[in-house]
Order: C-alpha cells, then structure tokens, then sequence
C-alpha cells in the first residue's frame, strides 16, 4: 500500500482489515508514529496511531493537501470476464482515469454482467485497490450501460476527442494522429472485439478508429495501452 485510504469521519481500522495487517505486519507502526493517508476522493494528509491494540487501530488524521484530479478520460470498455473487469477496475484508477463505462456489446457473453461485481459496494474496493496502489484518494465515476449504443449516449459533446482501438491491419496507430488535448474518450472491444454494425455506431459518432499494432491483446491490456497512449499523446503525462 501506498496511501493508507480511511472513509469520512472513520479512523478506527480493526483487526480484520487488511489495512490492519499492513500497518502491523508489513509497515511494522507503533503507536505514535504516522503514516501517509488519506480521505477517499478528498485530501491527502499524515495519519497517527493514538493507539494500536489486538482488537483495532485508532488513528487521528491531520490532512495537507489535495490529491491530484483524476485526467479528463473517458474509457469504454465491452464487458468482460468479472476476474478481467476486476484487474481493469485497479489498473484504469491507478492510472487516473476519470470515467469507465463497461458496456455490453453484440459479442458480450451475457452472463458477465450478471454477476455481484457490478455492485457498486463490490466493485469499489477494487477502485480503492487502484488509488492505494496510486498513492492518490479519487475514484473514477463508473456506469454499466446496456449497449454501445447507450454508453455512446453518455459522451457528452464537450469530449470532442474520440478514439475507437481495433485490431484491423489496415488502421494507423495513435502516434500518427494529429495532436489533440484532453477531454477524451477511448473505446476498447471486449475479448472478441467489435462488430461491424458496432463499427458504423463508432464513426456515426464522430470516433477516430486506430490500431495497437500487429499482435492480438488482452481486454485488460488493451485498455490499460490505450489509457497510457492517450495521456501520453494529449500532454497530461
């Protein structure tokens, strides 16, 4: 762990949390020593343990300054595995990734959003896993639209910038466009790609489609290149 994240108003951390084992095992605290904190999606700040006990650790925290915003990115992703969505969920907030919507698509196996992951209690965690791993406090907005289509009614116009990954041969690769600044949106196909019909959504709404090279990547992956390019691309990096 990177940061030590503490909801609102809640600075007792007890014994079967794994904050808790962290701290003692791993970080090795006493009472009256400090770590680095924060609030989630508020500031980051110096914690210090008032007591540390068998039964829980109390802390009192002492905030300093803002955490950084989250990048004005907007990432589709086609649904995914729940094992999959859950190492997106981490990887996408570790990168700052603003907004996340994982949408069924026409090669979707309907099964995966059927699971408890998409409960918003259960998929926070993993979110949390991303900032802590950040060493940052925000959480990304996320939504689970029903179609392409739909999610593709959730982009606002003001995200001008839009960018469609497709393993076609024929596209060219993010470095060959002309230079563009944030707020973005990316969209990456779930493990069997997109569809034509999906294709034609995309450029009826303004997409660029480019491509990732040669080889055939996980969804995971995928995202995670595609996040990485754009920022890098845009400036923000």
């Amino acid at each position: 762990m990177n940061i030590i994240l503490f909801e609102k108003d809640s600075f007792v951390i007890p014994r079967d949390d794994s904050r808790y084992a962290h701290l003692k095992q791993i970080l090795k605290k006493q009472e009256g020593e400090s770590f680095s904190a924060g609030i989630i999606n508020g500031k980051k700040g110096i914690a210090y343990i008032e007591s540390f006990s068998e039964k829980e650790c109390v802390c009192r925290f002492e905030p300093q300054k803002e955490s950084e915003s989250l990048y004005p990115l907007t990432m589709i992703v086609g649904m995914v595995r729940p094992i999959t969505a859950r190492r997106l969920l981490k990887d996408l907030t570790a990168l700052g990734v603003g907004r996340i919507l994982f949408t069924q698509t026409e090669l979707t196996d309907k099964s995966y959003r059927c699971g408890s992951l998409w409960n918003p209690e259960e998929y926070r965690k993993y979110l949390i896993e991303g900032a802590v791993q950040a060493g940052e406090t925000r959480l990304p907005a996320v939504e689970t639209p029903y179609s392409l289509k739909q999610a593709l009614g959730l982009i606002s116009d003001v995200e001008a910038c839009r960018f469609v990954f497709d393993n076609r041969a024929e596209l060219s690769g993010i470095g060959r466009q002309p230079d563009f600044s944030m707020p973005a949106v990316a969209a990456v196909g779930s493990e069997r790609g997109w569809t034509d019909g999906e294709r034609q959504l995309f450029a009826e709404n303004g997409f660029t489609f480019c491509s990732m090279g040669r080889r055939i990547l996980r969804t995971e992956t995928a995202a995670a290149v595609a996040a990485a390019l754009l920022l890098d691309r845009s400036g923000e990096w």
